[in-house]
């Protein structure tokens, strides 16, 4: 349902940018066994992976590291920007597959469903947004676990 709501602007909409072709997220759905991750970074360091089949992480934001990264995501995400183009319908990825998406005010922008394979060869022309979407999912894990580990 979040990823609706992010996908479909209604989440950002009781707090409109100054600009309406800001980039406010961006986001990678990830087709993986079972199911879907979406990894959500927004301009303000707020910054979840979701889990279609439910859980998740969240509140990643409020870990330097996790925020130091998931701003390389979003600049990498903005620097590709020409590749996107506007799209009204978010189907989830088939497994194997990724589809990023770029969040404004004025519409939602969606990239060509790439091959997880392709991006981690390294040369496809979104390997550095999913290498830098891979480094945000491991930062996020690595923050949660120690946040997760009882005081010494």
């Amino acid at each position: 349902m979040l990823r609706e709501q992010l996908l479909t602007r209604s989440l950002l909409a009781d707090n409109p940018a100054e600009h309406p072709d800001d980039v406010r997220c961006v986001v990678m759905d990830w087709g993986i066994a079972g199911g879907v991750a979406t990894l959500a970074a927004f301009e303000d360091g707020a910054t979840s992976l979701y889990l279609s089949t439910g859980g998740g992480i969240i509140g990643g934001g409020a870990h330097e590291s996790v925020r130091r990264v998931a701003a390389l995501f979003r600049e990498e995400g903005s620097r590709l920007k020409d590749e996107f183009s506007a799209v009204t319908a978010f189907p989830f990825p088939p497994s194997g597959k990724v589809q990023f998406y770029q969040v404004t005010d004025a519409a939602t922008l969606g990239s060509a469903l790439c091959s997880a394979n392709d991006l981690a060869s390294g040369t496809h022309q979104f390997s550095a947004l999913g290498n830098t979407a891979q480094a945000v999912i491991s930062e996020l894990r690595d923050a949660s676990e120690r946040a997760a580990e009882p005081p010494q």
